[in-house]
């Protein structure tokens, strides 16, 4: 398993415990985060802040990893623990060594199957 392999799974390890502080250091500071869904970019420090503050508790599943020759993507249930809200991020990281440089991070909301998909 590669350095960048298991950087992203602490990533996403800290993401999950919370560990904002320690979540940042893992960025350098001229590293940039887009949210393309929002039109967002942060530097690491508002990415942290935007994620410290976010409302409610989260359950966060890494359920798939693939790596490339100059990324590796993921993607991450993001499970509200009251059940409330529930969806996926699809994230792409890119390196500069082994810190993050750029990550760039789609949403997409859990839903049921649409009606006239069931029936075919």
């Amino acid at each position: 398993m590669s350095q960048r392999v298991e950087t992203v799974k602490t990533f996403w390890k800290r993401m999950s415990l919370q560990e904002w502080d320690q979540l940042e250091k893992m960025f350098p500071a001229e590293a940039r985060i887009f949210w393309p869904n929002t039109a967002e970019t942060f530097t690491p420090e508002t990415y942290i802040n935007v994620n410290r503050n976010y409302p409610g508790q989260w359950r966060l599943d890494l359920e798939k990893l693939e790596e490339t020759n100059d990324s590796i993507i993921t993607v991450t249930r993001i499970k509200a623990l009251n059940e409330a809200v529930s969806l996926r991020a699809i994230s792409f990281f890119r390196f500069q060594g082994e810190a993050i440089i750029s990550l760039t991070e789609f949403f997409a909301d859990d839903t049921i199957m649409p009606e006239w998909r069931q029936k075919g």
